[in-house]
């Protein structure tokens, strides 16, 4: 469970950084990295999300 909240999070950063980056670029390389950064970040996210979901099951019950 370690390894996959950590996948979650660098997932989440590396995300964000590369949709940062590319929001500054100009051309089709703009569009390509918003969009990989974009689908990186929420892949990211989702992972997390799904972790917490299931930690917060297990504690109810």
């Amino acid at each position: 469970m370690r390894k996959l909240t950590f996948t979650g999070c660098l997932l989440w950063i590396v995300g964000l950084i590369i949709f940062l980056i590319g929001f500054n670029l100009t051309g089709s390389t703009k569009e390509w990295m918003t969009i990989a950064g974009s689908i990186t970040f929420l892949i990211g996210l989702g992972i997390n999300g799904y972790i917490w979901m299931k930690k917060k099951s297990d504690s109810d019950q």
